[in-house]
């Protein structure tokens, strides 16, 4: 269903795209693999550039795979305030929100776009041609608006999982904060393969063992922390109807 689903959308994109053939993504572009042995799986993943986690419910056990196999990720999680008005506030309060947030991530770009410029220069023709080809395949409309029926909160636990691993890897960079900024980071990633996105995916595997997300001893290490916490708290009785927060600091 997955794959039949997957294909009808790359044939309505091709069919709504503009340009001719230059902006259709070929069929033969999608490759669906089937089960395989564990080693197999992290082998075959590390061939993957970067992986596009889902916005609604992040890759958990899939994205610790991935991120192991030395392959970067790229996740959604929106900022807390926005969220926030989202969820209780009513229509007009959210598009006031959104207007906000939107006039201050528009001047961030300008500020990023200018920084760019003046350490990089002008992109290349060919990164110029292949980020707009890009651009026509995925179209965004105002999925970042809370009004629209696109709009994803990643106020849920399985929404914000991604981000949680990216930072634990390092690669906080890699978090977007709305779909825009999503884009980007996949455009960056096919455009600036050889540079920026090389040299990510080198720190993963230079780190594999040193960074929080895969450092098993130092995580039972504090985990042991905490639950020792936790019969401290019981034999002294304080509190324990009550629920806690226990937040046990790295060393």
């Amino acid at each position: 269903i997955m794959e039949t689903n997957l294909r009808k959308l790359v044939e309505d994109i091709n069919n709504s795209s503009s340009g001719g053939d230059n902006n259709k993504l070929p069929q033969e572009a999608l490759v669906f693999c089937s089960v395989a042995p564990r080693p197999v799986h992290l082998q075959r993943l590390g061939i993957a550039d970067i992986f596009l986690d889902t916005p609604a419910y992040n890759a958990h056990t899939l994205g610790c795979d991935t991120l192991f196999a030395g392959v970067p990720m790229i996740s959604l999680l929106r900022p807390e305030t926005l969220i926030t008005e989202h969820r209780i506030g009513g229509e007009g309060e959210r598009e006031e929100g959104y207007a906000r947030y939107q006039k201050n991530n528009n001047e961030e770009q300008v500020e990023d776009g200018t920084e760019r410029q003046e350490q990089q220069g002008m992109e290349s023709d060919e990164s110029q041609t292949l980020s707009t080809k890009i651009s026509a395949l995925i179209t965004i409309e105002d999925a970042d608006n809370p009004r629209h029926p696109l709009f994803v909160a990643t106020d849920k636990l399985a929404s914000r999982v991604g981000a949680s691993l990216l930072r634990a890897a390092g690669l906080e960079e890699f978090i977007a904060q709305d779909l825009r900024q999503y884009q980007r980071l996949m455009i960056k990633a096919a455009i600036e393969k050889e540079g920026w996105l090389t040299k990510h995916q080198q720190h993963l595997i230079q780190t594999r063992y040193m960074n929080p997300l895969f450092d098993t001893k130092r995580w039972t290490e504090n985990l042991e922390v905490a639950l020792k916490y936790l019969v401290a708290r019981h034999e002294n009785d304080n509190g324990m109807g009550k629920d806690v927060d226990i937040l046990v600091e790295d060393d």
